[in-house]
């Protein structure tokens, strides 16, 4: 009971400062707000889609609105709205901030509304960062507004959690006097440009994407091997052969093998978040080689030399490969030459840093890789009369 009237009371502090129509004219840099400059560390395939995006510019789009889908800001006051296009000005863009205090993702506006920066806070707090966010509206609790925030307040967060499709039910989260029963931010309706909280999440109105604004470049990618992926290795007898050296000398034995294989490589579309990425890119497949004793789970797999691939595609290559060697015969021997051929099959993690075009900051995104990929190329030699190994030979 304490915990919720104090929850009310910060509510209640934050709603004198809400933002008003007559204001300066532009919003500080979301990225200049130190609070919100976090990111999580452990394996990179852990990655939380969301938290990645702190600082980037993205549009949150209501997937059931057939006609309005961005969620907007007014050019002034506080009142949120869903629009039919991202008009430029900043104000269908947002930053996601994680909260480290309160647990949860702050929601702030780029630019674009002309209250948010208010002369009566401004005489309170000299220069003070105001910057707007999303948050409650304690008139019409069913409501979400726009709230014009204080450097170093607690800002008002929500939680994301992710459905299929590169969906998202938005929440309120810890701190709201609203967030004892969970409820979902939802469009009012297939047309209406209104929101409101509902307790439904099946409907296509309570459903959300997240898009980052423009288009973003490649500069680094990853493959791990985690819990749900596997990736096997499979060895084929491709070619054989057989030497009896019939001197009374040892004799040198020139073998020749040949094999053909063929790599396949699919692109899973990004998880959490839609992307567009510029076409072209090259990149490698994963590259294994021998058996998989080091290939552990979340252990990170490079890529091949050969970026003759491209990232996002589905595409395979057929290669033939003819190798050849020597291996010495003692007298009387004969001898068996296997040629086997490693690929490894099955899917990985891949994880890719992203850079918006034409800017520095970059954030990460994942997805699935599946395919084949050749490993290597060896040369067995066996007794033939009691089958055991005499030799192996790695022909690449």
């Amino acid at each position: 009971m304490l915990m919720k009237k104090i929850s009310l009371l910060l509510v209640g502090v934050l709603a004198l400062f809400s933002c008003e129509q007559e204001g300066l004219d532009n919003i500080m840099e979301i990225s200049d707000v130190e609070q919100v400059k976090t990111r999580t560390a452990g394996s990179i395939a852990d990655l939380d889609p969301i938290i990645e995006l702190d600082g980037i510019p993205v549009n949150i789009l209501n997937v059931g609105n057939t006609k309005r889908k961005y969620l907007s800001s007014e050019k002034s006051g506080t009142k949120l709205v869903l629009n039919s296009q991202d008009d430029g000005s900043g104000r269908q863009r947002w930053k996601i901030a994680r909260q480290q205090i309160n647990a949860g993702t702050a929601i702030l506006l780029e630019k674009g509304n002309s209250g948010i920066v208010s002369n009566k806070v401004a005489a309170i707090f000299p220069d003070p960062y105001n910057y707007g966010s999303l948050g409650d509206n304690i008139e019409k609790p069913t409501n979400i507004k726009l709230l014009c925030m204080v450097s170093g307040s607690i800002l008002p967060v929500f939680n994301f959690t992710p459905i299929a499709d590169n969906k998202w039910l938005i929440s309120r989260g810890y701190g709201s006097p609203f967030s004892l029963s969970t409820t979902y931010l939802r469009s009012k309706s297939s047309t209406s440009s209104d929101m409101t909280f509902n307790d439904d999440s099946s409907t296509d109105l309570s459903k959300w994407q997240i898009v980052p604004v423009g288009e973003y470049e490649l500069v680094d990618l990853e493959y791990v091997r985690t819990t749900v992926d596997s990736f096997e290795p499979t060895e084929v007898i491709c070619d054989h052969d057989e030497y009896t050296n019939e001197h009374l000398s040892v004799d040198t034995w020139n073998y020749s093998l040949s094999t053909s294989y063929t790599e396949e490589s699919n692109f899973s579309k990004t998880e959490g978040v839609s992307v567009t990425i510029s076409g072209g890119l090259s990149v490698g497949i994963p590259n294994v080689l021998g058996d998989d004793s080091s290939l552990g789970v979340n252990v990170s797999v490079q890529q091949q030399t050969n970026k003759s691939w491209t990232y996002g595609t589905s595409d395979s290559k057929t290669v033939t490969k003819t190798r050849t060697g020597q291996i010495p015969i003692q007298p009387g021997e004969t001898v068996k030459l296997d040629a086997v051929l490693i690929m490894y099959k099955g899917s990985l993690t891949y994880v890719a840093t992203l850079r918006k075009i034409g800017d520095t900051k970059t954030f990460r995104v994942k997805g699935k890789w599946s395919g084949d990929c050749f490993s290597s190329f060896e040369a067995r030699t066996y007794n033939p009369t009691t089958g055991k190994l005499v030799g192996e030979y790695v022909l690449e």
